[in-house]
């Protein structure tokens, strides 16, 4: 996946700047950046998958990271733009990690949905990651440009795309990610789900907020482990 400040070189929508860094400031933030810490007890949680989640990594990774997110949330944008470079580049590229992106557009972020619609189907032209990090960079553009006029900054069948965003095709999907959010109890995005990889799904913990990238490391970390010391 390239990053998404590659993937709009020269392009017009090369002026959005990455959100996260106008919601970076203040009290709130080190509130939520301080939530799900260690040291404070882990919630384990068990997580099936389906055969068609969004996902980048190897299938077979040891570590698999879930994320449940929403696409006009600022700390969602803070963490994709900022801390998941890194994961990709220290777990997901070696191979040791698969990481999930799972739905929850809020009621209250109006394009979050149409977002959420938009990015499956460009996943049925080979494109989710391309389509999902430009609006995750894009995030406050979302509701002043709009998710359609966003997507043309990537290189889809519109036709084909436009046909699929109408027909709600994946609805079914991403009402699947809400329901798999209340069942963890997750009252807010970001919130991740990192642990064991296993044939059925994930056994591991529950974190919440957009974390520094050491804290989710050393999650990271602790089950690559683990893994490797069952496997010995």
């Amino acid at each position: 996946m390239k990053p998404v400040s590659v993937f709009l070189a020269g392009s017009l929508l090369g002026v959005c700047v990455t959100v996260g860094v106008f919601y970076l400031r203040g009290p709130v933030t080190q509130q939520l950046l301080s939530r799900g810490a260690a040291g404070k007890g882990d919630v384990k949680v068990t997580v099936p998958l389906r055969s068609n989640e969004r996902s980048i990594g190897a299938a077979g990774a040891p570590v698999t990271m879930v994320e449940y997110s929403d696409f006009q949330c600022p700390y969602c944008a803070m963490f994709r733009t900022e801390t998941f470079p890194k994961i990709k580049a220290k777990y997901i590229d070696s191979r040791q990690l698969r990481f999930i992106h799972r739905d929850v557009p809020l009621p209250f972020h109006h394009q979050a949905m149409a977002a959420a619609r938009a990015a499956a189907c460009a996943g049925d032209q080979g494109l989710y990651w391309e389509l999902s990090d430009l609006m995750f960079s894009c995030a406050s553009c979302l509701e002043c440009q709009g998710v359609m006029e966003l997507s043309k900054a990537v290189p889809l069948n519109r036709q084909r795309f436009e046909e699929c965003v109408s027909s709600n095709s994946h609805q079914p999907e991403i009402e699947q990610d809400i329901a798999s959010a209340k069942q963890l109890n997750f009252q807010g995005t970001p919130s991740f789900v990192v642990g064991r990889t296993t044939p059925s799904g994930v056994d591991g913990i529950a974190l919440v907020g957009a974390l520094p990238f050491e804290e989710f490391a050393a999650k990271i970390d602790e089950f690559i482990g683990k893994t490797t010391a069952a496997h010995r």
